[in-house]
Order: C-alpha cells, then sequence, then structure tokens
C-alpha cells in the first residue's frame, strides 16, 4: 500500500469504493451504548460511522500500517490495532463487522478458522455483519479470480452456507452490496448458534411422553425425564425430604414450604446440569447445535412447579440457552431497519426518537449546486446539544453538513445532493423541487446524548432552483 492507495471514501478522499453506499447495505443494528469490532477496518470508515452512532466500545484491527496510522489520525477516539485477523481481541462485542475482507483467504480450513474467531468474538446475542462477494457458479466451490494485486476466492452461495454453518453460525441474507471483482456482493446478519432446550409441560396422562419421544424422533437420549431428574436431584441435596414420586404436586408444595431456598436453588441447578449434560452430547452424536433437548415435565398450571421451572429457566437464559415451552419464550429477533418503530434512520444509523429531546424548524431552503442549503432553528431541552442533522428525500437518507452557527441554536446546513440528482436522471432539479413540494423530503435533528426528533417541514413556495443546474 503506498501514500496514494484510498480505499475508502471519506468527504475529504475519494477512495476506490462508495463506503456509505456500502453502509447503507451492512444495516447495523441501534450501536448505542455497544461494543464494535471491525475485523479489517482499513481506514476506519465504519468504526467512525459506530463511534458517531453512539457505540460505547470501538476497535479496528487491520494489517496495513498505512491504513491503521489513518485511521488513528483521523479517528483519535478509536482503539485501532496494527495486527492480522490470525488472533483477534480476547474479549466479547455486540457487533462484529467483517466486509469486503474473507475473499483474501483461499481455503475451508482458512475460512472456518477466521469465521470460528468472530464466533468467540461475539456476545450471547452479538450480531455478526458479513459482507461478502458470492461467485455465481454452481456448485460448492471457492471460484479462484486473478486481479492485478494478485489472487482473491469468492465462494458460491452453497459454498458460503457450508462455511458460515460450519463456524457455529446461524445466517439471515439481510441485503446486495456493492459488486467487486465481477462478482455480486451480499450481506448476512449472522448470530451464534445457540443450543436449545423445549419444556413439553402438561397435566399428568396428558400425552407429554409421547409428544416429547416424537419431537426427539425417539432418540431418548436427547429426553431428560424430569420425574427421574428431581428424584436425583432431591437425594443430593436435601436426603431428608421423602419425594413421593406417585404425587408430584404435593411432594413440590411441601418442598417450596418447607426447604431453605438455597437448597431449592441446589436442585434447580442440579436439574439445570442435567440438561447441559444431555445438550452437550447433541454436538457428541454430530447432530447440529440447535438440535434441542426435550425436558418432559413440568405442569405450568401447578404454582410450585412454575416456581422450580422459573429457577431453571433462568439459569438456562444465563448459559446462553434458547428456552421453547410449547412455543418460544426468548425474546424474537426483531428487523430494526423494516420495522423501525420509534427509530429515525440517521443516515446509516438508526436513533431513538425523542419529543423530550427537543423541536426545530427549518426556516429557508435553496438549491446550491450540489447540495440544498438550509436554515435551521432548534430547540433543545436540558442542556443538550446538537448530534446533527439528516435529510430524508426519497427513500434515500444523507447526512447534513454543518457550515455555520449563524445565531444561538440556529445553523447553515448543506445536504448533498448530488447522488440524488443522478438517480432522478433526467430534470433531476424538477423533479426533486415536485418531491419537496408534495411532502417526499424531510428532515430531522439528533442530540449529543444520541435522542433523535423530526424537523418541523419547510415552506417550499420560495424554493430556488436557478443555479441547480
Amino acid at each position: 500500500m503506498t501514500e496514494s492507495y484510498q480505499y475508502q471514501t471519506f468527504d475529504d478522499a475519494q477512495g476506490l469504493v462508495d463506503s456509505y453506499a456500502k453502509l447503507r447495505a451492512l444495516h447495523l443494528p441501534v450501536l448505542i451504548g455497544k461494543s464494535f469490532l471491525d475485523v479489517g477496518c482499513n481506514e476506519g470508515y465504519y468504526c467512525g460511522v459506530a463511534s458517531r452512532a453512539g457505540a460505547g466500545r470501538v476497535v479496528g484491527v487491520d494489517s496495513f500500517t498505512l491504513a491503521i496510522d489513518r485511521a488513528k489520525r483521523r479517528f483519535p477516539n478509536v482503539e485501532f490495532r496494527l495486527q492480522t485477523w490470525d488472533e483477534l481481541p480476547d474479549e466479547q462485542f455486540d457487533i462484529v463487522l467483517l466486509a469486503s475482507a474473507m475473499h483474501y483467504l483461499e481455503s475451508d480450513d482458512e475460512i472456518i478458522a477466521l469465521l470460528t474467531r468472530i464466533r468467540r468474538c461475539l456476545s450471547n446475542n452479538g450480531i455478526f455483519v458479513l459482507e461478502a462477494g458470492v461467485s455465481g457458479q454452481p456448485g460448492n466451490q471457492l471460484v479462484e479470480v486473478t486481479r492485478p494485486d494478485g489472487r482473491v476466492y469468492y465462494p458460491t452461495w452453497e459454498k458460503l452456507v457450508y462455511l458460515i454453518n460450519r463456524a457455529g453460525l446461524m445466517w439471515r441474507k439481510i441485503a446486495e452490496s456493492e459488486p467487486g471483482d465481477g462478482q455480486s456482493r451480499i450481506v448476512m446478519h449472522c448470530r451464534k448458534i445457540q443450543p436449545v432446550v423445549m419444556f413439553v409441560r402438561g397435566t399428568s396422562m396428558s400425552g407429554k411422553s409421547y409428544l416429547s419421544n416424537s419431537l426427539a424422533s425417539y432418540d431418548y437420549w436427547r429426553i431428560l425425564k424430569l420425574d427421574s431428574s428431581l428424584v436425583h436431584a432431591f437425594q443430593c441435596h436435601s436426603p431428608e425430604f421423602q419425594v413421593n414420586e406417585a404425587d408430584w404436586p404435593t411432594t413440590l408444595d411441601r418442598a417450596i414450604a418447607t426447604l431453605p431456598s438455597e437448597k431449592l436453588i441446589a436442585i434447580a441447578d442440579f436439574v439445570t446440569s442435567e440438561i447441559v449434560k444431555k445438550s452437550d452430547l447433541v454436538g457428541a452424536h454430530n447432530l447440529p447445535r440447535q438440535d434441542p433437548v426435550i425436558v418432559d415435565g413440568f405442569d405450568e398450571e401447578h404454582s410450585a412447579s412454575e416456581i422450580l421451572f422459573q429457577f431453571i429457566l433462568r439459569r438456562l437464559h444465563e448459559l446462553g440457552y434458547r428456552v421453547w415451552d410449547s412455543r418460544l419464550l426468548s425474546a424474537p429477533i426483531k428487523d430494526q431497519w423494516t420495522m423501525p418503530d420509534g427509530l429515525i434512520d440517521c443516515g446509516g444509523f438508526l436513533l431513538p426518537t425523542s419529543s423530550q429531546a427537543g423541536t426545530g424548524d427549518v426556516l429557508t431552503t435553496k438549491f446550491e449546486q450540489e447540495f440544498i442549503s438550509c436554515t435551521i432553528k432548534v430547540h433543545l431541552e436540558n442542556g443538550r446539544a446538537v448530534g446533527g442533522f439528516a435529510m430524508h428525500a426519497i427513500g434515500s437518507v444523507r447526512n447534513g453538513i454543518v457550515v455555520s452557527e449563524t445565531a444561538p441554536s440556529t445553523f447553515e446546513v448543506r445536504f448533498p445532493i448530488k447522488w440524488l440528482l443522478k438517480e432522478l436522471g433526467s430534470n433531476g432539479p424538477g423533479k426533486l423541487e415536485e418531491a419537496m413540494r408534495r411532502g417526499d423530503v424531510h428532515f430531522n435533528a439528533w442530540t449529543n446524548d444520541f435522542r433523535a426528533f423530526y424537523l418541523n417541514r419547510p415552506i417550499f413556495a420560495d424554493l430556488e432552483l436557478a443555479s441547480a443546474g
């Protein structure tokens, strides 16, 4: 890499790729207070985005000295490390990003090893954002592509899914990204494959055992009989307690009423450990890690059973299990970009809407060559300061550039529209003016404590288009 080399694009530096377009495709989750790791960060564009979006800890790693030096100068508040991805930070992150980098690895083993290291860096509920090129050729293979700087390797779709699964990750395709090297690129959001437990609960003679056997495909080693596990638990932690195996409701009622809490917790922990042992056997039998352990027992309508169940449920959640109880008990995963309730797109990242943060008005709006210039006045509460502005125009969002603060809480802001005019094609200014008068263009601001609010719509009666050409 020479001094003249520029890969990522910034406001003051044109690079080989449209970094903002890639950012939009990544669909990053809300980052406020989260930890963020960028593997192969180059000059730190996405680390800078994460920092601006409120991430609590941001780390970027790359092996190119020049890129890391530039990143440190550009984003002094971010931690950048000069290192290869053979060793990643020995900690866990809420979001890990690997963008436009995997194609440098030339074998399945190398890719699986990297993806496995990334999985180990993920927190239990963390998201691994993968942006990668995919060959359009058929089959399960890595397709070699020769470039001026050497050979790179793109997986077919079948190969990519195979590699991600082998690394112990579950995935969801999110979007298409900017193509490169003649290959399409896709974005995936991946999570750790979490061990699964299914509780089959009900009253005696309700068919629990039959359903448990069916769900386990009659692999009986995957079924934990709660009655037997509880007998052993009481024998280990309260041998003096009289268990009546023919009447578990009465037995558990007496246990809850008479045993000290530390013994009840020990009994619940014993059952939990038995579930974990069963779960560990899933991998030993070469089954997918998501094949569930079935727990046959518990009556959800019996109060003492429910108390013990909640103890065990809490422990399993602490261990990172996904728990089903004839329905999913864990919180459903919500795609914040397709269902952004209470959130505002601030130009590549989401922030929560807050009517308490402040209000604002767009006082004037006019075209100036490749920008829309606005005078914006905001009214902020509780000593907050402006964090930035964004313009929403015909399905796209762009950040504004604050030119000056002309008066207290009054700002001159420029929004770039070259990209938008190009998309609109011929008579772009006229189409944009029509969209603005129609109300398809609006603005928002956000505060320094990461709360966003929409600005009152400007009146476009005096919109100046003369210099738009």
